[in-house]
């Protein structure tokens, strides 16, 4: 009855994570009116709709605490990478081919090969480093510090490259940009509320299964997180802005993995000393670095060799995501890989 009862308040927070989302994308709409297209997804819109991860990894680290709470930041972080690089593309093209805005099925969503470039790189370089920072049995501040440089370094390419390129100038007016802001600080709290219950629901669900946190929060928390940037990303591409929609999700991707894990990882240690993971978390932390690596590079790789994606891709990154979710339900039922 109890695991019924938290399944169905995970659902129930979607659906409230999914409504809070479009008070995100108002906002970011809005204060994002003066960005070139392509900055805009893998920035603002990115970042707004990558806020539930960052508050569930805050909330995983500072409610579970020491290596149970890190490993649900993990799971959070690195599930949703997996999901955003997969699902969220095969979402939109298949939403684009569903709503008639393209009926040839020889025919794709054609992306700007340098916003590509750009967010393949920072993407690959982010998982990169987060490989590094969680190869020992210890993470320290000095780790969580190292992937918020490289957001950092990401975010100046993203402001140069919005004033290198020519888009037409609108001043707004004071009273919409302070509205925007206030949307966004209302929606940061409302949705600290909702992940906090979230996260409840996920942590009593691998309890009454007996399932290791890191598996549960990749199969669950991960999934439940990504929402807003689904919801973002096929309206963008709904609308034809595809080069936004492909950047949300690369952009979330960077976002989560660099600020999300980065940012409580690093205050969390400077404030309890380092973290000592667990055996079985240090264990599936190997395994997720390879799954990330492979999932990027093949989504990478489809974007820059066809310039885009097409209707097939879409069914090749469901399966994909499909057999990474095989995989982590075996984990999570005791499945060992062989060796």
């Amino acid at each position: 009855m109890m695991l019924l009862l938290h399944f169905t308040l995970i659902i129930v927070f979607c659906l409230l994570i999914w409504k809070i989302s479009d008070y995100f994308e108002e906002a970011t709409e809005y204060l994002g009116r003066n960005m070139s297209n392509g900055v805009k997804g893998a920035s603002l819109n990115a970042i707004g709709s990558s806020m539930p991860e960052l508050i569930t990894s805050f909330i995983f680290l500072f409610f579970l605490t020491g290596s149970q709470g890190y490993a649900g930041t993990i799971g959070t972080t690195a599930g949703s990478a997996v999901f955003n690089s997969l699902l969220i593309p095969a979402a939109v093209i298949l939403v684009v081919f569903w709503y008639g805005i393209i009926r040839n099925r020889d025919e794709g969503i054609q992306l700007n090969p340098k916003s590509i470039r750009r967010d393949g790189f920072f993407l690959l370089l982010s998982e990169v480093m987060l490989i590094l920072v969680i190869s020992g049995d210890k993470v320290t501040w000095i780790d969580g510090a190292i992937l918020l440089v490289v957001y950092l370094v990401y975010t100046v390419v993203l402001y140069m490259q919005s004033h290198n390129e020519d888009v037409e100038y609108d001043a707004g007016s004071k009273q919409e940009t302070t509205s925007s802001w206030v949307k966004l600080t209302l929606s940061t709290a409302a949705m600290t509320a909702v992940c906090w219950g979230l996260v409840y629901s996920v942590e009593q669900i691998g309890v009454l299964l007996d399932v290791p946190l890191i598996f549960i929060s990749i199969l669950l928390a991960s999934a439940a997180s990504s929402v807003p940037d689904t919801i973002i990303s096929i309206k963008e591409g709904l609308k034809g802005n595809y080069d936004d929609a492909v950047s949300n999700a690369l952009g979330s991707n960077i976002f989560d993995i660099c600020v999300a894990h980065g940012l409580p990882l690093m205050i969390y240690t400077l404030m309890y000393g380092n973290i000592t993971m667990s055996s079985e978390t240090s264990s599936a932390s190997v395994e997720l670095r390879i799954a990330l690596i492979i999932v990027t590079a093949i989504s990478v790789l489809v974007y820059v060799i066809n310039k885009g994606i097409f209707k097939r891709h879409a069914f090749i990154f469901i399966l994909l995501y499909g057999a990474f979710m095989a995989y982590t339900i075996l984990r999570a039922m005791g499945y060992e890989l062989p060796s």
